[in-house]
């Protein structure tokens, strides 16, 4: 095994790939496949511990792995790298060799962890594009690696001393058993975590079975949808509007349910959420256009008189809580939650609140918004004026939504700007909406996906 770490490169690819079968499709866009800048990737974040051990012949292996955050990885390379010894350093370990009279720094591990909302393709900087667009062989065992690479949460990078690799090999096995996921060589050869070959240095499948396996978070993400005459038509009808005005989409991405399977957030719970949202914002924009200290506190008062005039204060989520409690704030961290009003138009139309949704090409009225709040005196009154649209035009629009999306960052990607005028930040807030809305995943408001 030693001698498959070899410099190995593959052409880029730049078009959107689709991963999966029927309704389980998964859509990604490819950016840069691996292992192409594998090497380059793996000198460039090893230049600090190349200095250390000088100009020394390296070998760059990756694991992507689903991975539950709560279980450290300190004391699992403790426990695998023995008889190494591990230290730890600000954002990486060195793997050290003892001798008999000073120490040899033989190996340098990091750890990259995903983003909220990062794509799995752009996350892992391109394995899961390379396995979809090179990988060939049993479509089972494909289909649970690309499942398997798709839901990386982790990906730890070892720089190893060519020297030290035989030797090394059995500690790096003991490790990646322990973690889990998919080895990638730079010769291509693609690995289980226990060292197993399943994809040769030719991109052919060798193994004749593989299950993924997956965090339990990853799992809650996936969603079975079977295909039925309206969530087609409804497709079809979505796909009609987007040729009409020169929008670019593909076939396979994956339907919305039918509206018969729908649960929908009841008109209680989206008046509290919308209301939440729209107090929070009038808080931002205090922030924004005042950072002295009298001012937050000015805005902190102005919330909690709101929050409970409203009687949605125990409905805060633990981020809002914490965000509203702080004493100082990032201007980024601001504008972020500004966006939020996107999201709350969309609900407050949900309900009928909202005479229309216009087509996403710039940002909704937030003078309305905040009108909405101060001419009502509690949710009460709102749920009184509601007048729910229908699940079929909720999800119509929502159908719309989403393939938005998948164009505005298709285009994003390739570095074009977003077709017909779409605004991707007035889009991607309203699928945040959307999404919870009719609890696409069943997920906490502070946890929603926004997958493209």
């Amino acid at each position: 095994m030693a001698n498959q770490y070899k410099v190995y490169t593959k052409k880029i690819i730049d078009e959107p790939i689709v991963t999966g079968n029927g309704n389980n499709m998964a859509v990604i866009t490819a950016i840069t496949l691996l292992p192409g800048k594998l090497k380059q990737i793996a000198e460039e974040s090893s230049s600090s511990f190349s200095k250390r051990i000088g100009v020394i012949p390296m070998a760059y292996f990756t694991l992507y792995a689903s991975r539950d955050q709560s279980v450290a990885i300190d004391k699992i390379l403790t426990k695998a790298m023995l008889p190494y010894e591990v230290i730890q350093q600000e954002d990486h370990f060195i793997i050290v060799k003892k001798g008999f009279i000073k120490k040899k720094p033989i190996a340098r591990i990091q750890l990259k962890e995903r983003l909220e909302n990062e794509g799995a393709n752009q996350f892992t900087n391109g394995f899961v594009g390379y396995i979809i667009a090179e990988v060939a062989g049993d479509q089972v065992v494909k289909d649970n690696l690309v499942r398997q690479a798709s839901h990386t949460t982790t990906i730890i990078s070892f720089d190893i001393m060519e020297q030290y690799i035989e030797e090394f090999w059995g500690s790096f096995i003991e490790t990646t058993s322990m973690i889990g996921g998919l080895i990638l060589l730079p010769s291509s050869i693609i690995l289980d975590g226990s060292g197993e070959e399943l994809v040769d240095e030719n991109n052919k499948i060798m193994a004749k079975k593989f299950t993924a396996t997956i965090t339990k978070q990853q799992v809650a993400y996936e969603t079975t949808i079977e295909a039925t005459i309206e969530n087609q038509g409804r497709r079809q009808a979505s796909q009609v509007k987007l040729s009409a005005n020169k929008i670019p989409y593909i076939d396979a991405l994956p339907l919305l349910p039918d509206s018969k399977m729908v649960q929908r957030r009841s008109t209680v719970d989206v008046a509290k959420r919308a209301s939440i949202i729209i107090i929070m914002i009038q808080f931002v924009r205090e922030l924004l256009d005042d950072e002295e200290k009298t001012a937050i506190t000015t805005a902190k008062r102005m919330s909690e008189v709101f929050l409970n005039r409203y009687g949605v204060k125990m409905n805060l989520t633990n981020d809002e809580q914490l965000f509203l409690e702080k004493d100082h704030f990032d201007n980024q961290e601001l504008i972020n939650r500004m966006w939020l009003y996107e999201a709350a138009w969309v609900m407050l139309w949900s309900i009928g609140l909202l005479s229309e949704l216009k087509e996403p090409t710039e940002i909704c009225d937030v003078d309305a918004l905040l009108q909405l709040i101060t001419d009502n005196t509690n949710v009460s009154e709102i749920v009184a004026e509601a007048q729910p649209v229908t699940t079929t035009e909720l999800l119509d629009r929502m159908d719309e939504n989403y393939l938005y999306h998948w164009s505005c960052i298709e285009n994003r990607m390739n570095g074009i700007e977003a077709p017909a005028d779409l605004d991707e930040g007035v889009i991607m807030e309203r699928q945040r909406a959307f999404n919870w809305l009719i609890a696409l995943h069943d997920e906490p408001w502070d946890d929603i996906t926004l997958n493209a």
